[in-house]
């Protein structure tokens, strides 16, 4: 339809002002913001303004904190809520945070970002708060690790929070770890020997020879009987 009337012009307040009922300008509350001068408006989520005076822009909540809709935009902490301990966020204006991932840690409130587990220690899931050592029987020689690797086998690791495949000991001669991760050696059994650091299993002595106790080291440490006239023999 066509203007049947003329009405004065209103022009635009300053930036950060609107006009009121009786056609004033008055600034923008906190919460608010006017970039043209022509109306206040809300400020997003995750967004604030704290000016008096009347805003131009709203400030985006910074990293380590984020913030959600229902939530007043009048300062920084009205708007602005810190992650929480297993949380980060690394962006400003986060409506959310993210969850620490496994090979990291976040221990406190408002982390911009997570920590790296150190050398002998991990995480395997998320949200964790600190970083737990190495089992025994294991070690991490790297930063941000969610596992720990195992001791070889013939090897075994009785500490815990070991950070280098140092740790791994030989196993002596007369015991072996047929397995990886081993804690303790095991002895060798009867009529079985290991001559070398280092084995994952015993061998065998030899047909007629069985070894005089659960610790024999060698072939020289082994003695046998001889079966007619019953005498044990050394060699």
């Amino acid at each position: 339809l066509g203007a049947t009337t003329c009405v004065a012009k209103v022009e635009p307040c300053t930036p950060g002002q609107k006009r009121d009922s009786n056609g004033a300008c008055v600034p923008c509350d906190a919460g608010e913001y006017s970039p043209s001068g022509h109306e206040c408006k809300p400020c997003r989520a995750s967004s604030y303004s704290n000016l008096v005076s009347g805003s131009t822009s709203c400030t985006d909540c910074p990293t380590g904190r984020y913030g959600t809709a229902s939530q007043s935009k009048g300062s920084l902490d009205a708007a602005c809520t810190m992650c929480p301990q297993g949380k980060f966020v690394n962006v400003q204006g986060a409506t959310e945070c993210f969850r620490c991932t496994p090979g990291s840690s976040c221990d406190v409130p408002g982390m911009n970002s997570s920590s790296l587990c150190p050398v002998g220690r991990y995480t395997d899931t998320q949200q964790q708060l600190t970083c737990s050592g190495c089992p025994s029987g294991r070690y991490q020689n790297s930063t941000g690790s969610a596992k720990c690797l195992f001791c070889g086998a013939g090897t075994y690791n009785d500490q815990t929070g070991s950070d280098s495949s140092l740790a791994c000991l030989s196993c002596v001669p007369g015991k072996y770890a047929s397995q990886a991760g081993t804690v303790d050696c095991q002895l060798c059994g009867k009529d079985t020997y290991t001559a070398e650091p280092g084995q994952s299993n015993c061998t065998n002595c030899a047909a007629g020879m069985t070894t005089e106790n659960a610790t024999a080291t060698s072939l020289g440490a082994v003695s046998y009987t001889h079966l007619r006239a019953h005498e044990t023999l050394r060699y």
